[in-house]
């Protein structure tokens, strides 16, 4: 048994499994590679590269991306055999890997400076055992340069896109079909009738949910049925042996968590399978895929709905209903009355994009934030509605930590980093890997007044953006200075602040400034060009410390609480790498729900009161007068000229 292909071969049952037990085998030519699309216990994709007569492999969770600054995890696995890129079909239930396989797709490969098979093959195996492999792809899908980078723990690496021709900011919509037999996972599943499931045999046929097109237009002529669908979380739904499991898209269990409701859905068939989507603890159906031992996949759409209609919907259930496309409103659905049920991206259905400000379903409208005052979750959504003009330069493209408060703010509210599930069409997400949680956190990117008014459903109330933006994410794009006062008068955060202008003036640099929706202030200066959050860090401290030596006795950069006891904070340490400030325009979780309001620096007088900024009269405001940050986002100073004018 090659050594390369121990641990292979130890974890297969190969009188069981259709995959090819393989050897060591030395290839000629180009060095292959090849991408597998696997449903095993998680859909995933298998990277598997040619070194040394083996197929190195490499299992990425959310699959490859064209994005340089999107860092996808790759779990490194056992060395394949070379015939496995040849390897497409089913892993029956009970082995390792059981699940559908298709050769996602497959080309050659070279390490970017090498010129021959020998000089890749050198370069690589140094590189592997560093732990950093660079290589160029010339796939069917995947072309340009890559890395994989080592982490810590050895077993996980990251598998990141170089800047390059083939490279991509912008979500890319991969076609899920073999680039050997152009079948799909579903199409290959589909050959074999049972599957299992954790639980055990299930005689259910092994579903794929379908997934709309987008398009801004809606579709036209009447062969279109069109439904309210989309505003809540996907769910597959099986039911057999009087028990029901409600799975997430990827096939995570939710019943438990839905714990009453999934004892009411077996009252609906003997055995089933649907699609449809959890709002709360309501089940919408949009479609029946298989009912009473018959599969319905293969029947037209109106024949499948009509199967829906006849079912008694008990307690918990309703069915997404049918509307004109003359009527299109909120979050909707149309699929071809004469389609089938596939598993994938599936043309005759369309899902639109237009009105999405609209298409926001509010859960819970009259649900109470702030019980004293009486605002209601609709309150928040409206407000950030009518601030989004002013409010959305200032979010786009910057990742965001959101501050949610589902039960208002008379309890315990939570940071929500990583915004995973099912998510609105046009709401973007920036995957980052954490290396202090060892996981890839998918932080909220708003883009649009619908993404805006999507967080704030979530009772979302306070906004968090990074000091940096996408693509430049290593680069600060503003130095802040936070006033912290413990106590303070107003007046004296005022003064401090006023003081801070008149260096920042002396220097000939460009500064903002906004209340921080508490009782502090926030200095903002822009900068022009890269710069690292080191030097911006710098920068902010110099400042600070001129501040401190005015005003020794009002103003400290101790960090700890307890030693600046009675004095202002000059919070300069934020201007880091993944650290947040409140946005402009945000809601603040206090009493009378304050706001984060940017200011004109001749409105920053001794009787300013920030109190005066809230919900209720910062959209007058900016309807009056516009946004005083408005310049902002084009502003920009120098850095190398202000410090050499700061010395």
């Amino acid at each position: 048994m090659p050594k390369k292909l121990a641990e292979y071969q130890r974890k297969r049952r190969f009188h069981a499994t259709p995959e090819p037990r393989g050897k060591q085998v030395r290839g000629k030519g180009e060095l292959t590679f090849l991408v597998h699309l696997h449903d095993a216990t998680r859909l995933h994709y298998d990277l598997r590269l040619e070194l040394d007569g083996v197929l190195k492999s490499w299992a990425v969770p959310k699959g490859p991306s064209l994005n340089p600054t999107e860092q996808r995890l790759a779990v490194h696995v056992e060395d394949h055999p070379m015939e496995y890129g040849e390897f497409e079909g089913v892993i029956p239930e009970g082995n390792y890997g059981a699940g559908p396989v298709v050769v996602w797709d497959r080309g050659t490969y070279h390490e970017r400076r090498s010129k021959t098979r020998a000089e890749s093959e050198a370069a690589l195996r140094k590189a592997l055992a560093k732990g950093h492999i660079t290589f160029v792809l010339e796939g069917e899908k995947l072309k340009g340069e890559f890395a994989l980078i080592r982490l810590k723990d050895g077993k996980n690496w990251l598998l990141i896109k170089k800047g390059d021709a083939h490279s991509s900011y912008r979500p890319v919509k991969w076609d899920d079909s073999s680039v050997v037999s152009g079948k799909t996972l579903t199409g290959v599943r589909e050959t074999v009738p049972a599957t299992w499931t954790r639980a055990g045999k299930s005689g259910l046929p092994r579903t794929r949910l379908s997934a709309p097109v987008l398009r801004r237009e809606p579709p036209a002529g009447n062969s279109w049925i069109v439904q309210e669908f989309g505003s809540g979380e996907r769910v597959l739904v099986e039911i057999e042996n009087s028990q029901a499991r409600i799975l997430s898209r990827i096939r995570v269990p939710l019943h438990k968590k839905h714990a009453a409701l999934a004892k009411a859905l077996p009252k609906l068939a003997n055995s089933a399978v649907f699609d449809g989507e959890l709002e709360g603890e309501t089940l919408r159906l949009l479609d029946v895929l298989y009912l009473n031992g018959k599969d319905l996949r293969e029947d037209l759409l109106e024949k499948r709905l009509k199967a829906l209609a006849k079912l008694k919907l008990p307690k918990g259930v309703e069915l997404c209903p049918q509307i004109s496309l003359n009527a299109l409103a909120g979050s909707w659905v149309a699929r071809d009355k004469k389609s089938v049920y596939k598993g994938g991206i599936q043309r005759d259905w369309i899902r639109g994009r237009q009105g999405r400000a609209s298409s926001v379903r509010i859960t819970h409208p009259e649900k109470k934030l702030w019980p004293k005052e009486g605002y209601t979750k609709k309150d928040l959504v409206d407000y950030y509605r009518a601030v989004s003009p002013q409010m959305l330069p200032h979010l786009r493209d910057r990742p965001l930590s959101l501050v949610r408060f589902p039960n208002g703010i008379g309890s315990a509210g939570f940071f929500q980093k990583d915004l995973i599930g099912q998510l609105p069409p046009g709401m973007q997400t920036f995957p980052h890997y954490s290396e202090s949680s060892g996981r890839t956190i998918h932080y909220a990117v708003c883009q649009d007044e619908a993404s805006l008014a999507y967080i704030a459903n979530l009772a979302c109330i306070e906004i968090n953006p990074w000091l940096s933006h996408v693509p430049g994410i290593d680069n600060a794009d503003f130095a802040v200075i936070d006033l912290d006062p413990d106590g303070n008068p107003f007046k004296d955060v005022v003064k401090v602040a006023l003081a801070v202008k008149k260096i920042l003036d002396s220097i000939g640099a460009e500064s903002f400034c906004k209340t921080s929706g508490a009782t502090g202030l926030h200095i903002v200066v822009p900068w022009s060009g890269k710069v690292s959050y080191d030097a911006s860090r710098e920068f902010a401290l110099a400042i600070s410390r001129r501040i401190l030596e005015q005003f020794p006795k009002i103003t400290s950069l101790e960090r700890s609480p307890a030693k600046r006891r009675g004095k202002i904070y000059l919070d300069c340490f934020q201007n880091a790498r993944g650290q947040t400030i409140v946005a402009p325009y945000s809601v603040r979780p206090r009493e009378s729900a304050p706001v984060s309001t940017p200011l004109e620096w001749r409105e920053l007088t001794p009787r300013l009161n920030p109190s005066r900024y809230t919900i209720r009269t910062v959209p007058a405001r900016l309807q009056a007068s516009g946004d005083p940050w408005k310049d902002l986002p084009s502003a920009g100073n120098e850095l190398p000229k202000l410090l050499k004018r700061l010395k």
